[in-house]
């Protein structure tokens, strides 16, 4: 893939939870045996497979597969690429920069002068505790907070 310049876009977080827990069959016990069968086989692999790409120079971008309904569980990505050895910066920067890069729109993923950016708020530090993303206290889109109400 480097050496072509491709980029990964690798959606990991659910494989990667399914190849962990191939062998723990309290996990498998609602859910599909033929999935089941299928992480059992190939579980080991796709967990070097994501070793890999963290050891590796590619590109990787923040994506989703999931379409155009609702999901918000795309935080769960930023846990993913670090368990696998990704740094909290090159998974935050695959959500960012990275991904504006491969969208080619050089305004968008960086905060700098004359760039447009949407900046997110949250408790604690991402890099020191990546798992923080799911705590977004704040957006803030052409200088406007957003805020979701609070529950209670």
């Amino acid at each position: 893939m480097l050496e072509r310049a491709y980029s990964a876009l690798p959606t990991q977080y659910t494989v990667l939870e399914k190849a962990r827990n191939a062998n723990n069959d309290a996990y498998w016990q609602n859910r599909s045996p033929w999935q089941h069968a299928k992480y059992k086989k190939y579980g080991a692999q796709l967990l070097e497979c994501a070793q890999n790409l963290a050891n590796s120079n590619v590109k990787i971008a923040f994506g989703t597969d999931a379409g155009t309904f609702p999901h918000q569980n795309n935080w769960m990505e930023f846990p993913a690429m670090v368990q696998t050895g990704i740094t909290p910066l090159r998974a935050l920067k695959a959500a960012t920069s990275v991904a504006a890069e491969l969208l080619n729109q050089p305004n968008l993923g960086v905060l700098a002068v004359g760039k447009y950016a949407d900046i997110i708020a949250m408790q604690g530090n991402p890099f020191e505790d990546i798992n923080v993303t799911s705590q977004v206290d704040f957006v803030m889109k052409q200088g406007v907070i957003y805020k979701q109400p609070t529950v209670g």
